[in-house]
């Protein structure tokens, strides 16, 4: 399933800074439009989406949608650790 594991060191770059994701698009050689990046910063998924990666942001608090640009989709949970909200 995993056939490459890229780490923030490799790259010389932190998220969100877009250069990281650039970085991993680079190395796996796959077009950004092929990966999909998903995470519960949305800094993080905006950042993967404005260099071309299919984003989507793990909203777990329930965060204002809007401040997420680019993103191809917002998860919203209902229900975290087994407990129902």
């Amino acid at each position: 399933l995993v056939d490459v594991i890229v780490t923030p060191e490799d790259s010389g770059a932190t998220k969100p800074d877009p250069a990281a994701y650039q970085f991993v698009i680079d190395r796996v050689q796959i077009p950004p439009e092929d990966i999909v990046f998903a995470s519960a910063s949305c800094l993080d998924a905006s950042a993967a989406a404005r260099v071309g990666l299919r984003s989507s942001w793990v909203n777990r608090t329930k965060a204002p949608v809007d401040r997420i640009p680019g993103a191809d989709r917002v998860l919203q949970f209902q229900c975290l650790r087994g407990t129902q909200q």
